[in-house]
Parts: structure tokens; C-alpha cells; sequence
């Protein structure tokens, strides 16, 4: 039901296409007998009355005339059985693969279009495990699955033609060979399923691993314990690395118990068909095509073996993909009609908490700030500083209360488009502003496109930032590539490049959590000071550690336990340390 109309109509081209092999398959097989019999005798064929009927149309009048064109006719239906068996395998892997990216372009769009608390509750590993490994794997077992669909329709049209061949060879044939392989996958199924879990679970381990490392380098080389990591990671990689290989072994061994009985089988039935004194004629026009059925046949019957062994490899990866994609929708609403805020925003009776097992972060809070106000938030850690940013940026919605910008309720359901509105005019600017590994320009420009990128304001916003003389030092100015992170930029430049890119989207109101806590005292300073030159058009909200970042702002808030104890009030009196 997540597939688009485009993909349901190439699945059903895909099974059309299948059929055709299928048929494709009977009539070449169904030659066989023809062919060995002209090229053995021809006047065997000859005395058909239909051939002769079919014949005389041609203007053939002996069995030998008919050798070349049977011949002929044989060999275009084997190429015409080949060629279109090579087109589906090749249709059904474009297939699977243009699936599967849509698939994975879904998932993306899903992760992102979740709501804040989702990626809060969430490890990141396994975000990364369910874009990358279920999503991969997802692919895998569609690919599996439309290839078990080819398969079991050849197979029958195979089993068919041999059945009409003859009927207690062909059921003999299909009852050995289904017994064998209904035993191998009753045997490994659930093998095949507990594998399943333990891949998923020590992929997810190595990702933790891999970010733990690169997240914690620094104290890794301090304390020389790079191989109590090694060892840790070692340990999930083999494990994880051997459980591949078994199944791996697990849906391809069949192959080699198969071939020799098949085989076997061949040689019983030319044994048993002397014994019953047939034609050599006969003889051979059955066996060449039990044999050429075998030979077909058996790569079929292992392919849906495969399939299906794949199928359930990727059980707990296709449960968590299908699970994540029947989450709900959530509004993805772009707004066109941002909020022209003139007045206040007012926080009536705020009341939250991540859920009813967890205790109330904030209690009841009220507030309001004026259009052009510069308003410092403090307060202990664990106050619920955090939680009301959250809530401010229209993130996280509260359990009560209500959100007023100008009177209007950007809470309301009935009007789901107020806070898209509303956030469309609002920018955030984190502790750690995140720099892809792109120029400065880019940077700035987050999450627009190359080509819609105005230069002018890109330029406007920098000045007002104060970091547009340092760009223009820069040997590609502009054009500079920043690093991965910005690694090759001092902290309180990308801090105000993160100013910078709040600006350049014209935001009304701009909201900073701990955006400088990581500078020394005079970057804080200068960053501060370009902060506060803003016009009176901007509204800013800044939460702090140090009071000193804060004391040329229009009021102070203090939150304590979820509500504000204290505002208005001297610096001495907020109680904390500068």
C-alpha cells in the first residue's frame, strides 16, 4: 500500500512478462520430443496425420523436408525462452531496485517528518540501522520476492509440460523433489528466523560502536583504551559476520544435495524405460526431455528456495520497516501564509511531561514577551529550560495550556497550519550549530537549494552577524569550504555563521539555547554584541548559563520546577553564580 501507481503498474508488467516466460518455457520444452524424433526418424513424425495436415500448408511431402524447419522452429523457441527469461531477471531487478530507492526515499521522509519526542525517546543507532541495514535489506527481500513469483511460475509450466509428457514420471519427479525441499526449509526456518534477530541486533551494536569511538576520541587517546573498543567491536563484527556466512550457506547448499538426485533420477528412468523394451526412439526423446526439464527446472526450484530462505532472513527488517511506515502521518504542511507577529506571545497555563510514567517538567507556566524583546531565560539544570525552547519552536506540544501569537492559538486543531505559520518566521540557533561539509555560503543558506541561493542577502545577513569581514579573508570568501562540522572554523565563527543563517530566512523571532556557552568570555562578548545590535523588528530569547550573557537583555526569567519563581529582578538577586 506504500508503493506508488507507477510501481503496482510494472508489478503487474513484471507478472505479465513471467507468464510470457512461462509459456515461452513449455513450447521449448514441449519441442524436445518432435526434434529428437525427426532428427532420429523422421517418418515417426511424418505419420501423424495432424503433421501432414500441417505440412501440406508448407508444401512438404516427406518426413525428411521437415527436419531443417523443425529444427529451426526448435531452436528460435529455446533463444525466445532464454531471451525472455534474461529480460525478467534484468525487468525484476530494475524493479526491486527503483522499489527499494523509493522505499528508502520514504523512510527518509518518514524519519525526518517525525515529531521531536520520536528522535528524543529513539537511539540514534537505530535510526541509522533502520535507513541503512532494514531499509537495504527490505530491498533484498523484494527483489527475493518478485524472483520467488518468476520462479514458481516457471517451474509449473515446467512441471506441467512434463506431466503431459508422462504423467507418473513427472509426479514422481515433482513428489522427491518437494518432499526434499518442504524437509530443508521445515529444518532451517527457524534458524534462518533467530539469524534474522541476531543480525539486526549486532548491526545495531556495530553502529553504537563506530559512534562511540568517533564521539569519544578524545578520551579514547587519553586513556590509551583504544582496544577495550576494539575488543568490544571485534566481538558484534564476528558474530555478525558469521551469521551472514551461515545463512548464506543455509538458502544455497540445497543446490548440492539436488543436483546428484536429479541425476539419479535421469538415470532411473532410462533404466526403467529399457527394461520395459521401449524404442530406442523413444528412449531417447523422453530422456532429452526429462533432462533438459531437470536441467531447468532444478535452478528454478532453488532460486524460490533461495527466495523464500531470503524472505525470511529479512523478517525482523521487513517488521520494523513495515512498522515505521504505518506510523502515523504527521503535518507536513509548507507554509505560504506566514504569521505577521505584531504584539506578544503569551504562554497561558503550560503543563507538560514525555509521558504518564514521568513527572511534570512544567507546571502551569505563564509568560509573555513583546515584539522586539530581547528576554533571558535561567534556571538550574533540569528546570525545564529546554523543554519550554521546545515548546516555543512549536516542537513539542504541551499536555495544557495554550500558545497565543497576537491572540491566535497556534495549538488550535482545527487550524493545524498556525504552527507551520508560525514556525516558518522562527529561527533556532543551538549550542552546536551543525556545518555540513560544504561552502560558507551553503552554510548559511541551510537546507536551500544551490541555484535558489540569494547572494545579496546571503552577504546582508553576515554583516548583521559580524562575520562577514572575516569570510572576505578567506581565499575563496564565499566559496570556502567550512569541513565536516566546520572543523576548519573557530567556535565562535560558526556560531555566527549559525546567527548568519538565522538571519538570512528573515526569521521575526530568533531563539538561542546555550548558543555561546562553549566560547571563552571575549568571543562570548562579540558574538553577544552582534546579537543585541539586531533592530528592535527581531525578537530574541537566549537561554544562558552565565548571567553575563545576559545583562543587556530587556528582562531576565528564572525557572525553577517547572514554573517562573522570578523575573524582573536584579542580577544579585537571581541567585546564581556569574
Amino acid at each position: 500500500k506504500n508503493l506508488s501507481k507507477k510501481r503496482k503498474s510494472q508489478i503487474i508488467f513484471n507478472f505479465l512478462a513471467i507468464l510470457v516466460s512461462g509459456f515461452a518455457e513449455f513450447i521449448s520444452l514441449g519441442l524436445v520430443i518432435p526434434f529428437l524424433g525427426i532428427i532420429l526418424n523422421p517418418n515417426i513424425i511424418w505419420n501423424k496425420d495432424y503433421m501432414q495436415k500441417i505440412s501440406g500448408i508448407f508444401g512438404y511431402t516427406s518426413g525428411d523436408q521437415l527436419i531443417i524447419p523443425i529444427s529451426i522452429f526448435f531452436i528460435l523457441s529455446i533463444i525466445f525462452a532464454n531471451g525472455i527469461r534474461t529480460f525478467n531477471i534484468w525487468f525484476t531487478l530494475r524493479l526491486s531496485a527503483a522499489i527499494g530507492s523509493d522505499i528508502s526515499s520514504l523512510m527518509y521522509f518518514k524519519t525526518l517528518n517525525q515529531p521531536l519526542q520520536m528522535h528524543l525517546n529513539r537511539n540514534s543507532s537505530s535510526i541509522v540501522i533502520l535507513l541503512i541495514r532494514n531499509t537495504s535489506q527490505t530491498w533484498n527481500a523484494i527483489r527475493s520476492f518478485l524472483q520467488v513469483i518468476s520462479a514458481s511460475i516457471i517451474s509449473l509450466s515446467i512441471i506441467f509440460l512434463l506431466i503431459l509428457v508422462n504423467s507418473s514420471i513427472a509426479l514422481g519427479i515433482i513428489i522427491l523433489f518437494g518432499i526434499s525441499y518442504l524437509s530443508l526449509a521445515f529444518v532451517i526456518r527457524e534458524k534462518l528466523s533467530h539469524n534474522s534477530e541476531l543480525i539486526t541486533l549486532e548491526a545495531k551494536k556495530l553502529v553504537q560502536l563506530v559512534q562511540e569511538g568517533i564521539g569519544s576520541i578524545r578520551e579514547i587517546l587519553l586513556r590509551n583504551n583504544q582496544i577495550l573498543f576494539v575488543n568490544k567491536f571485534n566481538m558484534s563484527d564476528k558474530k555478525y559476520r558469521t551469521t551472514v556466512a551461515e545463512n548464506a550457506f543455509l538458502t544455497t547448499f540445497s543446490k548440492f544435495i539436488m543436483e546428484p538426485i536429479g541425476i539419479t533420477l535421469i538415470a532411473l528412468i532410462a533404466i526403467l524405460m529399457i527394461s520395459q523394451n521401449y524404442e530406442s526412439s523413444e528412449v531417447i526423446g523422453l530422456l532429452g526431455t526429462f533432462a533438459l526439464g531437470s536441467q531447468r527446472l532444478l535452478p528454478s526450484l532453488q532460486e524460490l528456495f533461495r527466495g523464500w530462505g531470503k524472505i525470511k532472513i529479512s523478517r525482523a527488517d521487513l517488521k520494523a520497516i513495515y512498522n515505521f511506515l504505518n506510523l502515523p502521518d504527521f503535518d507536513n504542511y509548507i507554509s505560504n501564509n506566514p504569521i505577521i507577529f505584531k504584539k506578544n506571545i503569551t504562554l497561558k497555563s503550560i503543563r507538560f511531561r514525555y509521558d504518564k510514567k514521568t513527572p511534570m517538567i512544567l507546571k502551569g507556566l505563564n509568560l509573555e514577551i513583546k515584539k522586539g524583546e530581547k528576554i533571558g531565560i535561567v534556571g538550574p539544570t533540569g528546570s525545564g529550560k529546554s523543554t519550554l525552547i521546545d515548546i516555543l519552536l512549536g516542537l513539542i506540544e504541551p499536555n495544557d495550556g495554550e500558545i497565543l501569537i497576537d491572540n491566535i492559538n497556534i495549538l488550535d486543531k482545527n487550524n493545524f497550519h498556525n504552527i507551520n505559520d508560525w514556525r516558518s518566521i522562527i529561527c533556532y540557533v543551538p549550542q552546536d550549530i551543525y556545518l555540513g561539509d560544504c561552502t560558507i555560503k551553503e552554510s548559511i543558506c541551510f537546507g536551500e537549494k544551490r541555484e535558489n541561493i540569494d547572494i545579496k542577502n546571503v552577504i546582508s545577513a553576515a554583516k548583521k552577524a559580524d562575520i562577514h569581514s572575516f569570510i572576505n579573508t578567506l581565499p575563496n570568501k564565499y566559496e570556502t569550504f567550512v569541513g565536516e562540522r566546520g572543523l576548519r572554523l573557530s567556535g565562535g565563527q560558526r556560531q555566527r555563521i549559525g546567527l548568519a543563517r538565522a538571519l538570512y530566512q528573515k526569521s521575526q523571532v530568533v531563539i538561542l539555547d546555550e548558543a555561546t556557552s562553549s566560547l571563552d568570555n571575549e568571543t562570548e562578548k562579540s558574538v553577544m554584541n552582534s546579537i543585541y545590535k539586531l533592530g528592535k523588528e527581531i525578537t530574541i530569547i537566549m537561554v544562558a548559563h552565565r548571567l553575563t550573557t545576559l545583562r543587556n537583555c530587556d528582562r531576565i526569567i528564572k525557572i525553577k520546577d517547572g514554573q517562573i519563581v522570578l523575573f524582573n529582578q536584579s542580577e544579585k538577586d537571581l541567585n546564581l553564580q556569574p
